[in-house]
């Protein structure tokens, strides 16, 4: 609810409205804000369109301004001439009614002619009769328009104005009936608090009762001294309206003592100068010539008048002094600064500011009192009528926070600073908003968006927690990465150590190959050998085919152990026997 009644009061420029109650209220005693009431508005914005193409079947997008209307409050500042009422009551509460004047042109009289629940047949016959505009002079504006260069204006801004009366206050049911409103018989009597608007001529043109619901009066006043005996106020001219007049008058004195000081005055015998001699011809090195009667006496006396510049002056500067202490409003406040008395040091200037505060804060209270609280509540009960979003509905107070914030900002900030470093230990770290603390010390300084919010805080920490959620799970998968190729290596390596050993043995095969075929080869010549000793001794045969059949039997087992090395079936060599495959037990049947 905050936030959106923040926005609304940034659209409905609510700042530079309150900027004009503060002036009249302060000028004329009396500022009027009017708020917040329903507002029809027309917001234009452009919508992204598809548009398909029925031939080719191309799609294609294009960019559409479209028209719509809203409704929003908003917030008016009401000349005080323009406001007139129940002056029998002095609060706003107490009156039966009140007037507002609206000055409108021809066209914005038809707009109201257009707005729901206005009738349109009354107005347009009130223009058509009064083409050229009905506003009379008022004497207000004749006095207004004397005070400045606009009098000769007066008539000619006439033309083409007319004067519609808005009245707000209570009203019986029969005059209510009267005015086109339905209301039951048993309730005539009764009275009820409406909004009508009315054309000079007394034609009704709108008659509602109670727009908003719990908002009686959409004025909210600020006074700057308020009058008892007047719903109106007192502003700083009618406070310091006596010091003005005598300060007016020191200084008229000052400006005639100073005219007639500006230069001395001459007393001329025109019997003693010669004829044609003009004593008020005066110029520098003049010559004056005269007769020779009474040579004793002077023909010119030159007197001196007293000059009281510096009397008067002291005599305006205490009226001055003076209606800075009516007003309280001293002229260190806006900027002129003494060089004299505590204000000549910036720790006293800064004291002076405190104090003079202290005053101000009654202003703002009026101004919270009689406009802050009224109106923001008005505009809290406003969305809760007509606002669509039902998430920032709820049962709110309005607090006004105005006077709190006048406080001198280099004391503010001084005490602050000082709170911090008192606080600034383990014992009460606990007990203090440090994030507050922190935000206040910079509003202090004028150094306001620096601290970040509670809710950027957390999202950072958030942030921060899943990079870190993010980094850890990138070195666990890194870990895992690293375990796998120290894995892989291992592997690899155990791999190369089998490679290593199998080209061993298959090396160690092949000499023990090469070296078998070594044996044969010898095996066979002393075969051959021992056949040409069998030849030629053939008592030796016997002997022979013994030592024949033994070599071939050891060569055989030497072949059979080379081949189960290498996985292979030894073959018989030619002319040989094939060895004998060693015979597998057999299975018993089941």
């Amino acid at each position: 609810m905050a936030a959106l009644i923040d926005d609304q009061l940034i659209e409905a420029r609510y700042k530079a409205q309150a900027k004009k109650v503060i002036h009249s209220g302060n000028l004329y005693g009396t500022g009027v804000l009017k708020a917040p009431l329903v507002e029809r508005k027309v917001r234009q914005r452009f919508v992204r369109e598809t548009k398909k193409d029925e031939k080719t079947g191309k799609v294609s997008y294009c960019w559409v301004m479209k028209t719509e209307t809203y409704i929003a409050p908003f917030v008016d500042y009401v000349p005080l001439w323009h406001f007139y009422p129940d002056m029998s009551s002095t609060e706003l509460e107490s009156c039966r009614y009140v007037y507002e004047l609206h000055p409108m042109t021809r066209t914005e009289l038809l707009d109201l002619s257009r707005r729901r629940k206005f009738d349109k047949k009354k107005i347009r016959e009130y223009i058509e009769s009064r083409p050229d505009g009905a506003a009379e002079a008022r004497p207000f504006d004749v006095e207004l328009r004397s005070m400045g260069d606009r009098e000769a204006s007066a008539i000619a801004d006439r033309t083409g104005k007319y004067d519609v009366l808005e009245r707000w206050g209570w009203i019986d049911g029969a005059s209510l009936r009267e005015c086109g409103v339905e209301v039951p018989d048993e309730r005539l009597i009764e009275t009820f608090f409406t909004n009508i608007w009315l054309l000079p001529t007394g034609d009704v043109i709108k008659a509602s009762i109670q727009p908003i619901a719990g908002v009686l009066w959409p004025y909210h006043i600020y006074y700057l001294d308020k009058d008892e005996t007047s719903i109106f106020g007192e502003g700083i001219a009618t406070i310091m309206r006596d010091d003005q007049d005598m300060l007016n008058a020191s200084v008229r004195m000052m400006l005639d003592n100073a005219a007639i000081t500006a230069g001395p005055q001459i007393e001329a015998n025109t019997g003693l100068l010669n004829p044609g001699q003009d004593p008020r011809d005066i110029r520098p090195f003049k010559v004056w010539t005269r007769s020779n009667e009474n040579a004793v006496a002077p023909a010119l006396r030159v007197y001196t008048i007293p000059n009281s510049i510096t009397e008067l002056n002291q005599l305006a500067t205490m009226f001055e002094n003076n209606a800075d202490e009516t007003t309280a409003v001293p002229k260190y406040v806006t900027g002129d600064n003494p060089t004299a008395g505590a204000a000549g040091t910036a720790s006293g200037l800064s004291m002076l500011m405190g104090n003079s505060s202290i005053v101000f804060k009654d202003q703002v209270s009026n101004y919270d009192e009689g406009v802050t609280v009224p109106f923001i509540t008005a505009l809290y009960r406003w969305n809760m009528q007509f606002s669509k979003d039902d998430e920032v509905k709820g049962d709110y107070d309005i607090k006004a926070t105005g006077a709190a914030s006048l406080v001198a900002k280099e004391v503010r900030a001084q005490q602050l600073q000082a709170f911090g470093v008192a606080t600034g230990n383990p014992m009460d770290a606990p007990f203090v908003k440090r994030d507050e603390l922190l935000r206040q010390q910079a509003e202090a300084l004028d150094l306001t968006g620096v601290v970040k919010t509670k809710e950027e805080v957390e999202g950072e920490q958030n942030n921060e927690a899943a990079q870190m959620q993010q980094k850890l799970a990138e070195a666990q998968a890194a870990a895992v990465l690293a375990q796998a190729q120290a894995t892989a290596a291992k592997l690899n390596a155990d791999a190369e150590r089998l490679m290593r050993q199998a080209q061993h043995m298959l090396a160690e095969s092949a000499r023990v190959r090469a070296v078998t075929q070594q044996v044969e080869v010898e095996t066979a010549a002393r075969a051959l050998e021992a056949g040409a000793i069998a030849t030629a001794n053939p008592h030796a045969a016997a002997a022979g085919d013994e030592i024949l059949q033994h070599a071939e039997q050891k060569t055989d087992e030497a072949l059979a152990t080379i081949a189960q090395m290498q996985g292979t079936t030894p073959q018989a060599q030619p002319g040989q026997p094939a060895p004998e495959q060693p015979q597998q037990p057999q299975q018993a049947p089941q």
